[in-house]
């Protein structure tokens, strides 16, 4: 398949025409491999055709093929990261979820749903696609990938993001270009969409690999140029007293600071692999069952690894890794809420930590959290700056209190930015406030702490401004 002019891409004309020709299956390779190539404006389109076919059940399979494709490029536009409309995409939303029945259905199932819930035809004008912008507070996206995305993490010299997605792929981007360097081919389609996710990704100090960590517990360094596969490990098992199904999915790995070492955990051991010689190096053995999940591994130096527990009073253990033993562990107060994922600040000073309802920072000499706010995350959206200075979370609920002998929940979706370690709020945003209509699954400070990676459920990357 042959990549199109920038400008065919950005022509409505040669859109449809390709539409009617070949199909949208084709169309949309088509623009994905244009906002890869040239970014800008082309990921614009490509955005808009990746949420173009919101799932409703009674739309046949091929109905793609037979949209109306300016209508839907038009609505969806108006409700993305690239809105024309000055008040920006929300603006728009509120009908758009209404009106694109009106492009998504054959002419006659739409006349028919027009007439049953009485609405008015809509036909946004479309507006011109080389001329457009992302809505602030964003300065670039990437369609990154087909399916959600479960972690993105950026380079230390801040040149690129790697995204680590359900449709089992790993991307890396140019973040100053905003074109794709690489990507890793798609997971077997033969597998269950569980068995093939890519649950995260971590970039090594000297950015020059990638590691993929799968659901299935395969552990994969990929050369971050060509994604060229330089090893793959077989991660320590998981068992199924862990409560969740779900969080058994997860894995946590660690590289040491000088880039030789790798350590990944399962549910009841660290396995520590040399990353020269793709050898491993020891098994260090920690507690069985839930409360001993670990949702946190890093390294305090070369020689130092920790790791922190999910339980009610999460453990945190270090090894000295020339003896292979545990020479410190501490219990954190959490609580009684599980935590689902924690991060160092860069001086070792204070951990911070959520669970699906709060967000906490401690001392790693004192068990008693220093500041905890009602606010969780969703998945693993949490994020800490490289200075620590800062912490992102997204949650797409709040729980309050209403007088129940429950609690009680809320629904409001926000990115919220705070200072650290006193955990107070500088400010948020909702993420319907810049055309991303899912929920931010994975959260990255950029290297120099002036953007905020969020990744979306939609397969889209977005790099947001943060206030100076």
């Amino acid at each position: 398949m042959d990549l199109p002019p920038r400008e065919s891409l950005l022509d409505v004309d040669w859109l449809t025409r390709t539409h009617a020709s070949e199909g949208f299956s084709a169309l949309l390779q088509y623009v994905r491999r244009g906002a890869e190539a040239y970014g800008g404006a082309a990921t614009a389109i490509a955005e808009a055709l990746l949420n173009a076919l919101p799932y409703f059940p009674q739309i046949p399979p091929r109905s793609a093929d037979t949209i109306d494709l300016r209508n839907g490029l038009a609505h969806r536009l108006l409700t993305s990261s690239w809105s024309p409309d000055p008040n920006g995409p929300r603006e728009h939303a509120r009908s758009a979820n209404i009106s694109c029945i009106q492009w998504m259905f054959p002419p006659e199932k739409r006349a028919e749903l027009l007439a049953k819930h009485s609405l008015t035809p809509c036909e946004p004008p479309l507006p011109h696609l080389p001329s457009l912008q992302l809505v602030e507070p964003l300065d670039r996206a990437w369609a990154a990938h087909t399916g959600g995305i479960w972690g993105c993490e950026v380079s230390q010299d801040g040149r690129c993001v790697a995204s680590a997605s359900r449709d089992g792929s790993v991307s890396v981007w140019n973040m100053d270009a905003g074109t794709l360097i690489a990507r890793s081919p798609d997971g077997d389609r033969r597998k269950e969409d569980y068995q093939r996710e890519v649950r995260d990704c971590a970039i090594t100090p000297d950015g020059e690999h990638v590691i993929s960590v799968q659901s299935t517990g395969t552990i994969t360094v990929w050369h971050l140029r060509t994604m060229a596969v330089v090893a793959a490990f077989d991660a320590p098992p998981q068992t199924s007293r862990i409560r969740h199904a779900s969080a058994r999915r997860w894995r946590r790995v660690a590289i040491s600071p000088d880039g030789a070492r790798l350590a990944v955990a399962g549910s009841h051991a660290i396995d520590l692999w040399d990353l020269d010689t793709s050898s491993k190096v020891v098994s260090l053995a920690v507690g069985s069952g839930p409360d001993h999940q670990i949702v946190a591994l890093f390294f305090r130096s070369n020689s130092m690894l920790t790791s922190v527990g999910r339980g009610d009073r999460a453990a945190v253990v270090t090894w000295e890794l020339h003896s292979h033993r545990a020479v410190d562990r501490q219990e954190l107060i959490t609580r009684g809420r599980p935590l689902e994922r924690a991060i160092p600040a860069s001086d070792g000073k204070y951990l911070v930590a959520a669970s699906g309802a709060e967000t906490l920072t401690w001392r790693f000499d004192d068990p008693e959290p220093v500041a905890a706010v009602g606010h969780g995350i969703a998945g693993q959206a949490l994020g800490v700056s490289r200075d620590g200075r800062f912490a992102a979370t997204y949650n797409n609920r709040r729980q309050v209190d209403r007088g129940g002998a429950w609690p009680d929940w809320d629904w409001e979706s926000r990115i919220r930015l705070w200072s650290l370690p006193d955990l107070r709020e500088i400010c948020h945003w909702d993420p319907f406030d810049f055309g991303s209509r899912d929920i931010a699954c994975a959260l990255s400070f950029t290297a120099d702490g002036r953007h905020l990676i969020a990744a979306g459920w939609d397969g889209v990357l977005r790099r947001i401004v943060l206030p100076t």
